[in-house]
């Protein structure tokens, strides 16, 4: 997707960093006097693991985390029953069901929703149970992860602390996330069991077993779905009235959506999905990617009363609604629709998606304010990074937290994360963990996770990426600086990627690469960080043509190595065509030189 420009200055940023924010996240914890429990002493363990007869795939899969990762940590094996065998003095319940009664347990059903979770300790029994959807898979997690000390940062990296002997305080929490939808569009996102590790209810990770309903996403596509409902092919040679008026002339680059038949024809294309698909809640209605909407006069006519095109959209979608009253249409606010419109509201059962540049030139407009306003239903497509330069250092990653929740503070429930589907991006890794974090809680402690995250990914690497990570964003900072959706590298050459601040970055790295030297899996994961960097000094003709070359052929060969294939999203800029064009052109220069 195309991006709107932004234009507000980024001080308004800086007053939205504030721990006050009120959010959809529910977390409660209370001590009391009660004795520690024994989890575990010199690896053995009293305790077993209940689960309903009647287990869900979750509640299986949950059990089953949880006994791997106790004996990874403590070396204790424990056994796993089901709840129609006596109650034994030490066990942990996991999931819904009669044993929560047996042992006194209270779970508040309607609170935790369909993917919360509580985790409470009654007398030396510890219970984990949560909603129909992952609800006590997440709770598993959770305990090993706030107990236990276990973290996932990627499918690949993991710390898995060794701790023969575990005492545990009285526990009693409960969650439920900030964000009901959250899904990240990276490579690194797409593992099945990584997902769940950091609750990501991505579909494009795919469904584990048991799940019913993967995430809140619209059945037959997230966006630009108007054509698969009527499409230009079938319809627009007989019936150009269909299609938009641009300029005097019908175009079939959007529907006309005050022309009857269109709704007619987009109502019965959808009642076939949905027939087809009746378990499917939300079904998508949205506009192409596209500047060029109908002006004919009907359309022109809604749209003048409205402030613009965003108009005659909600209007439409209005209609498709009300024949679905049982399900949820999902619409845009993209592009030429970004401003909510000035008479029309949006249905109740109509599914707002905020198209929005995650840059702080304009954190979040006065857009935003006027959707949350209106939208029944708010979700966010969060542009991350620029998809076209996706390789290209972004300071955005100390703003992030900030980002979410502003989001969640203006009753956003959803959040896409468009980064990047190809391997490689700039610190991809650490955004698909943060974020991840984010949209579960956006009161964590974002800091110490991305340190933790870079200590564990980096190694003793870790404490200078850090700091090239803080330098770059007090550059941008410090400078007044903004980052724009189509920019590249080149449009920061007097601040972030000035000379001097290279020349500070290439220091850095030094130092990293020097900390793992030794470490062949370690060092090369500094490199291909590093690599982001040297494609930034390419792009704006950092160092002499000489020096250059060397980078670009460094970069060849890390990315070989890394597998790193494109430089760019969606496929654009192979490797074995991007680089090798790169190295020829600086050839040429370094022989137009020598003449």
């Amino acid at each position: 997707m195309s991006r709107t420009p932004v234009t507000a200055p980024i001080a308004i940023l800086c007053a939205l960093i504030s721990a006050s924010v009120v959010c959809a996240q529910v977390s409660s914890v209370a001590r009391t006097t009660a004795p520690k429990l024994s989890l575990a002493t010199d690896g053995k363990s009293d305790y077993r693991i209940v689960v309903p007869v009647r287990a869900t795939a979750h509640e299986l899969r949950a059990a089953d985390e949880l006994r791997s990762f106790i004996a990874q940590v403590t070396g204790a094996y424990l056994g796993i029953v089901t709840d129609d065998f006596p109650v034994m003095p030490r066990e942990i319940v996991v999931g819904r069901s009669r044993r929560l009664g047996q042992v006194g347990a209270r779970m508040d059903a309607k609170r935790i929703g369909r993917e919360g979770f509580t985790i409470q300790t009654v007398g030396e029994h510890i219970v984990i149970a949560g909603g129909p959807e992952r609800g006590t898979l997440y709770g598993v997690y959770a305990f090993l992860e706030d107990y236990l000390g276990c973290r996932w940062y990627t499918p690949r990296v993991s710390v898995i602390p060794r701790r023969p002997t575990v005492t545990l305080d009285p526990i009693h929490t409960t969650q439920t996330p900030a964000m009901v939808y959250r899904d990240l569009y990276y490579g690194e996102a797409h593992d099945r069991d990584f997902c769940p590790r950091v609750k990501i209810n991505s579909a494009i990770s795919g469904a584990l077993p048991g799940d019913t309903c993967v995430a809140d996403v619209p059945g037959n596509g997230l966006c630009h779905t108007i054509f698969s409902l009527i499409a230009p092919e079938e319809y627009f040679a007989e019936h150009p009235e269909y299609f938009a008026m641009r300029d005097g002339k019908r175009v079939p680059s959007e529907p006309c959506l005050s022309d009857p038949d269109v709704l007619r024809i987009v109502c019965e294309s959808l009642k076939k999905l949905m027939d087809a698909n009746p378990s499917t809640r939300i079904w998508s209605v949205s506009q192409m990617d596209n500047g060029d909407p109908c002006q004919c006069p009907r359309c022109k006519a809604v749209d003048d009363r409205n402030g613009g095109p965003t108009g005659s959209m909600v209007t439409f979608v209005n209609k498709v609604a009300r024949r679905f009253a049982d399900k949820i249409v999902s619409t845009l606010a993209y592009w030429y629709t970004m401003a909510p419109p000035k008479v029309v509201k949006p249905e109740k059962n109509v599914q707002i998606i905020y198209c929005w540049d995650a840059y702080p030139r304009e954190p979040f407009g006065g857009y935003l304010e006027g959707w949350s306003r209106i939208a029944p239903q708010l979700y966010s497509w969060y542009y991350v990074i620029p998809c076209h330069n996706a390789m290209a250092p972004w300071p955005n990653i100390r703003l992030l937290q900030a980002h979410v929740r502003n989001l969640v503070s203006h009753r956003v429930t959803g959040m896409f994360v468009e980064g990047c589907g190809e391997t490689g991006s700039e610190f991809a890794e650490l955004r698909v963990y943060l974020l991840a974090k984010l949209m579960w809680n956006p009161n964590i402690d974002a800091e110490a996770e991305i340190d933790g995250f870079l200590n564990a990914y980096y190694g003793a690497a870790g404490p200078s990426i850090r700091k090239y990570i803080d330098a770059m964003h007090e550059s941008l900072v410090s400078n007044n600086d903004a980052l724009e959706g189509h920019e590249w590298s080149r449009h920061h050459a007097g601040t972030f990627f000035a000379p001097a601040m290279l020349a500070r970055y290439d220091a850095l790295f030094d130092e990293a690469e020097r900390a793992v030297a030794n470490d062949p899996e370690l060092l090369l994961r500094v490199e291909r960080t590093r690599m982001t960097l040297m494609h930034a000094e390419l792009q704006v003709g950092y160092g002499t043509v000489d020096q250059r070359l060397a980078m670009a052929r460094r970069m060849l060969d890390i990315a070989r190595r890394a597998n790193v294939g494109f430089f760019g999203d969606f496929g654009y800029r192979p490797r074995e065509e991007y680089l090798p064009a790169v190295i020829a052109d600086l050839e040429r220069q370094k022989g137009a030189n020598g003449r």
